[in-house]
């Protein structure tokens, strides 16, 4: 989102998110790739099938729309997911049953119905994300609260949002490119940006092995709580 708005600064709105995508998807495929081992499949895989499954009627969508949805309910949402404890979301979404059936159940059936949850809630985020995207231009602060809560390490989670956003980014230009969008125009752009976003990524995946645990999470706090406040800033000024 840092990257977009710098974008805007110099480069008119409807060319920003198109060429925003391009970079992304370089910035998010060298860092997924650079940690292939520690991505969670589990999460990533169904987010992929819902996006897919979204796709359709976000190409309708877009080609009827051309304006951007507002910020604020992202920003607010955004908010809401990083600073509400998540032991208090599970506490909220867990199903209730009665003390008999909670003593019989064994470890293993509560765990498959852990995963099979968690499958499907990023499966329906994945179907969400791909219609959001397209108009909000960066997604990913609509991730990274739903993977705090899954308690992934450091690795895992840099990896694992970084793979599910280089699905949305191919998602998008696909839709870009179907809706006429010329990426070529801007060849010499995108070249450059594609050169500063590959040796970021080379730079912060060896930083980042430096940066203490919990002191990576609250710092992830900390920047998408800004980004959050500035989503709604921008959305009511």
């Amino acid at each position: 989102m840092l990257l977009i708005s710098a974008m805007a600064l110099f480069l008119p709105v409807h060319i920003v998110i198109p060429i925003h995508a391009v970079t992304q998807l370089a910035s998010n495929f060298s860092r997924a790739i650079l940690s292939p081992a520690t991505t969670a499949w589990h999460i990533g895989v169904p987010f992929m099938v819902g996006m897919l499954i979204g796709m359709p009627g976000a190409i309708g969508i877009y080609t009827i729309y051309a304006a951007k949805f507002s910020a604020l309910p992202l920003g607010i949402f955004v908010l809401m997911m990083v600073w509400i404890p998540p032991h208090k979301i599970a506490s909220a979404l867990k199903r209730k049953g009665s003390a008999a059936d909670r003593k019989i159940s064994s470890i293993d059936k509560s765990e498959a119905r852990k995963k099979r949850y968690t499958e499907v809630g990023f499966g329906v985020l994945g179907f969400i994300q791909i219609f959001i995207t397209l108009f909000v231009g960066s997604s990913a602060p609509l991730n990274l609260p739903f993977l705090l809560q899954q308690q992934l390490r450091r690795d895992q989670l840099v990896a694992t949002s970084a793979m599910m956003m280089t699905g949305v980014s191919l998602a998008k230009i696909a839709i870009f490119v179907g809706a006429g969008f010329s990426f070529a125009t801007y060849t010499w752009l995108i070249i450059g940006l594609l050169c500063a976003v590959f040796g970021g990524s080379w730079c912060g995946t060896r930083v980042r092995q430096y940066i203490p645990e919990q002191k990576f999470v609250r710092l992830l706090k900390l920047v998408l709580t800004l980004l959050a406040l500035r989503l709604v800033v921008l959305a009511l000024v």
